[in-house]
């Protein structure tokens, strides 16, 4: 192994040559950080570049007051930034449970999303404080006006055809597997 003025070093073996130049490993570092999605950042999203999630999510069941549906669980950064990206489709009586670490004014957008969402910014104590209509593709911000732990999507609507307002109770078990 020899090293030259330039910063190139010559591995031999077998003879076959391998250069490496100074900086490489930072040279490839930079480039796969460069290589997402460049997103606008906000105070108040998760928002990096999306990984598709390559194992399904959790479903448990869900109670929004007297109505049994089904939701699939975001409890992770990933599957958060995730959310319904990307889907064509949102089954009658199902959506996406999101599970916060801690308590805030959590905000979403539709960037991606193709089917008209609905969505309940829900409390600590399974009290709905608020909920909004999303528009698909819209890279408008839905914050929560008060600290929120939970939100469910479903499809836009959903709460509305239902009865369910500002103020009604959510009941799950997130220890379901």
């Amino acid at each position: 192994m020899g090293k030259n003025r330039m910063g190139i070093v010559r591995i031999s073996k077998g003879g076959i040559s391998v250069c490496c130049l100074k900086g490489i490993l930072v040279g490839v570092a930079v480039l796969s950080l460069t290589c997402g999605e460049k997103q606008e950042e906000s105070p108040h999203s998760e928002r990096y570049s999306v990984t598709k999630i390559t194992k399904p999510l959790r479903k448990i069941p869900i109670r929004v007051g007297d109505i049994s549906i089904t939701a699939e669980v975001c409890d992770t950064p990933q599957s958060r930034r995730q959310g319904l990206m990307s889907r064509a489709y949102l089954p009658e009586n199902e959506g996406m449970l999101f599970v916060f670490d801690t308590e805030g004014h959590h905000s979403f957008w539709m960037k991606n999303t193709s089917i008209p969402l609905s969505i309940a910014f829900i409390g600590r104590k399974g009290e709905i404080v608020q909920i909004e209509d999303m528009q698909p593709q819209d890279s408008t911000l839905h914050t929560s006006a008060y600290p929120v732990l939970y939100a469910l999507e479903m499809n836009q609507g959903w709460f509305r055809k239902n009865g369910i307002e500002v103020g009604d109770k959510i009941t799950f078990n997130l220890q379901l597997r």
